[in-house]
């Protein structure tokens, strides 16, 4: 065969290949994936009137509580949460995967060498002609031979049904879908990381009214010990004093205790040791609940932003794709497979034009197995599709579910502030009063202690109520998917 005819020959070959790699992965069978209706979900539900649609959306909520220390933490984790680092690699992974399913679609090939020495048997031969022949007349008669040959053979599946292209889809929902879990462990570990760290506000602003009223519970026990000395108090008193300062002082410890709990909770949160935000965090923050209309956005965009319902959408289309593969799999695999090479009994004749072999064509691979299996297949398919669309459903009411419940509870202790505001004012009027009186002998000890200790607890109650409304508006933003 000369040249000329060698490239015609390989012309026609490229302009079968091109039209197959067109063809292949423009039909795909089976159901394809549309985005659920929603409305059906949402229609006959009302969220609590405290929500109100805005333009404005934050993505950087806790920035708004305009607390440095609060937002270097925030950052801190994001970068070094262990959590946030396995998960990451698995993203990759699962990306790597994905790369490798789009790599389907090239050939497979093979390129192999080999050399080879052979004789043939003369004694199978003798035995049919009924000859006999000498060792000498064999050799001469069946020679050894050497064989060359190089040669280079792709394989090409081509996906006229779709099974490659159903794998791809497969493989990227899986993908999307673990990119969604990063997503909401992020927002995960940045609610965790506000909450924590206003807890731990509230903790030490009670520490702090406790610390000042220890003082003047201190005070009073002075007073009631130095009146029973010079006899114009009774003993009773010193005790009622005393015991009511060791009660406050007895409630110091657990309040420690729980203060470095979240201290190491947060620092195995920004991936340090426990111990290691002691220093840092040992002082109060002035942050306070957000005043104005929450930044929430349109609620429609919910969907859109929340992250579990985005990772159940993803795991839904992946499930549909399943099916079309389980259709698929019922039909044929055709693929282009080609051998070009060369072969030669002499190594300086093995790339010679007479040395050239090729072969090319179509070959189809079916098996009636498969259509036999291939309805259970699609049957048990699209049973899992139906539960993952089970699963979207629930995603999105948990979704509304949360965000109903954030807004109630973040109603309910901004309407309790005032209360708690209101009495603590009237406690810090009574406890002045009931010491004014006690000064000048016009009422018991009794009277200042209770007085006092009435104070402290509409001190403690007013200054938890302020966190409650900041950790009742960060689960606002961590149901919205915020972040």
């Amino acid at each position: 065969m000369n040249i000329i005819n060698l490239k015609s020959r390989l012309l026609r070959l490229s302009l079968v290949a091109t039209l197959a790699f067109v063809v292949s992965g423009c039909a795909m069978i089976g159901p394809q994936y549309k985005t659920p209706e929603t409305e059906s979900l949402l229609s006959g539900g009302m969220l609590i009137s405290d929500y109100r649609n805005t333009d404005e959306v934050l993505t950087e909520w806790w920035d708004v509580f305009e607390d440095d220390r609060l937002s270097k933490l925030v950052d801190d984790a994001l970068e070094h949460n262990r959590d946030l680092h396995a998960l990451s690699a698995n993203l990759r992974a699962s990306r790597a995967n994905l790369r490798l399913a789009r790599l389907a679609r090239l050939p497979s090939d093979e390129i192999s060498a080999s050399v080879s020495e052979s004789r043939q048997s003369a004694v199978g031969l003798q035995q049919q002609l009924g000859a006999s022949t000498t060792a000498s007349e064999q050799a001469s008669a069946f020679p050894d031979v050497e064989l060359y040959s190089v040669s280079f053979a792709p394989q090409w599946e081509l996906d006229l049904f779709g099974r490659v292209s159903r794998q791809i889809q497969i493989s990227k929902s899986n993908y999307e879908s673990q990119l969604m879990q990063l997503r909401g462990l992020q927002l995960m570990v940045i609610g965790e990381v506000t909450t924590q760290y206003f807890q731990l506000q509230s903790l030490l602003s009670e520490r702090q009214t406790l610390e000042g009223n220890i003082g003047l519970q201190t005070e009073s026990l002075r007073i009631a010990d130095a009146l029973f000395k010079y006899g114009r108090g009774v003993e009773v008193s010193v005790f009622n004093a005393r015991a009511q300062l060791q009660s406050s002082q007895a409630a110091m410890p657990p309040i420690d205790s729980s203060i470095s709990q979240i201290e190491a909770r947060l620092a195995v949160l920004t991936g340090r040791a426990p111990g290691a935000l002691q220093q840092q965090l040992s002082s109060r923050s002035s942050a306070t609940y957000i005043t104005r209309e929450l930044p929430i956005g349109e609620l429609s965009e919910l969907l859109r932003r929340q992250p579990s319902v985005r990772a159940a959408e993803h795991k839904l289309a992946g499930s549909v794709s399943e099916v079309g593969l389980a259709v698929s799999s019922m039909f044929p695999q055709v693929s282009l497979v080609g051998s070009i090479g060369y072969s030669a009994q002499q190594s300086e004749q093995l790339f010679d034009d007479n040395a050239l072999q090729f072969s090319f064509g179509p070959t189809l691979s079916w098996s009636l197995n498969d259509l036999l299996l291939g309805k259970q297949r699609i049957n048990a398919a699209e049973h899992r599709s139906k539960a993952a669309f089970a699963e979207y459903e629930k995603s999105i009411l948990i979704a509304l579910e949360d965000l109903n419940t954030a807004l109630a509870s973040q109603k309910a202790s901004r309407d309790r502030q005032p209360l708690l505001e209101s009495a603590l004012r009237d406690s810090q009027e009574a406890a002045r009063i009931a010491k004014a009186q006690y000064e000048f002998g016009a009422s018991s000890l009794r009277d200042l202690l209770d007085a006092e200790q009435r104070l402290l607890q509409a001190e403690l109650a007013a200054r938890r109520g302020v966190y409650d409304i900041v950790i009742a508006q960060i689960s606002v933003f961590r149901s919205l998917g915020a972040g």
